[in-house]
């Protein structure tokens, strides 16, 4: 009786030094840890305004330190909005593309400052496991027994603040510039759309998911996925194929994922394709815009 006792004193004693450890050194939650600076004149276009529209690819060149709250994650991204904005690039017509898997790295969404200072992705993964060593244990007991059972655990113990945080950042900059945004891919399990418009999450699968948010904000149906494959355990890498999105019958672009995040390097590629022409424009250290009009 008396070890058993001692045990759970010990216990008690561990979760609580646990509980504590694992919020000291995590950056607070408002407060801005980036800070773009976006040069209205650096705009590329293809095509000339016909009024029929246009097609806006912003594509940030993120880092880990992008993810750390939600203030740092969308103005990465707004900042971009309001320089095509003065360049009256936006529009009822406008539709915002944004890159894919931009949202898949929101799985480094307020853990430790140390966390975004590691050398690669295997060891950022090793340190969110240990920051929420409790949920991951939990989320890999129920994971599928086919696959990687830890890739799928991180996915979905952060699942829930992950599809907060895309469902709020795009929908309220899609309401605030009153434009379209095809929003970047995310990983969550078995998603639908809510009543409200939004997305919610299911149990099952995980799936890359894709979004496009109305100028109300709300998300149009139907949503777009595509199953996350977890055979491969040698790897983290988060990325899926860029989609393909079909803007009108002659322009269909595809916006590449650019930065990098610990050591896994975007591609960044940006793929236009005008009347059977297509236009690669190679990756660029920084972060970028492409007008296209319809």
């Amino acid at each position: 009786m008396k070890f058993f006792i001692s045990g759970i004193i010990t216990l008690i004693v561990f979760i609580g030094i646990y509980n504590i450890w694992v919020v000291v050194g995590v950056p607070p939650t408002d407060d801005m840890l980036v800070k773009i600076e976006v040069d209205s004149a650096s705009i590329q276009a293809i095509g000339k305004d016909s009024g029929r529209g246009n097609t806006l690819c912003i594509q940030p060149f993120m880092t880990a330190i992008n993810y750390a709250n939600e203030p740092s994650f969308r103005e990465s991204i707004r900042p971009y909005l309001i320089a095509a904005r003065s360049k009256q690039l936006l529009n009822a017509k406008t539709l915002v593309v944004l890159p894919e898997n931009i949202g898949n790295f929101l799985v480094a969404y307020e853990e430790k400052e140390s966390l975004y200072k590691k050398n690669t992705v295997e060891e950022a993964v090793n340190a969110i496991i240990a920051g929420n060593i409790f949920k991951f244990s939990i989320a890999y007991f129920n994971a599928p027994s086919m696959g990687d059972k830890k890739k799928y655990a991180l996915f979905q113990m952060k699942a829930k603040q992950i599809v907060e945080v895309y469902n709020r950042v795009f929908s309220n900059l899609a309401k605030e510039f009153k434009v379209s945004i095809a929003a970047g891919s995310i990983v969550l399990p078995n998603p639908s759309i809510a009543s409200d418009c939004s997305i919610k999450l299911n149990k099952g699968e995980l799936y890359h998911t894709y979004a496009v948010f109305n100028p109300d904000g709300k998300i149009v149906s139907p949503l777009e996925k595509k199953i996350f494959e977890l055979k491969d355990s040698a790897s983290f890498g988060f990325s899926v194929e860029n989609r393909k999105i079909k803007v009108d019958e002659k322009n269909i672009v595809s916006v590449g994922f650019s930065g990098l995040l610990w050591n896994s390097k975007g591609s960044g590629e940006i793929v236009v394709n005008t009347n059977n022409t297509q236009t690669v424009l190679v990756p660029i250290e920084q972060g970028r815009m492409v007008n296209i009009w319809n």
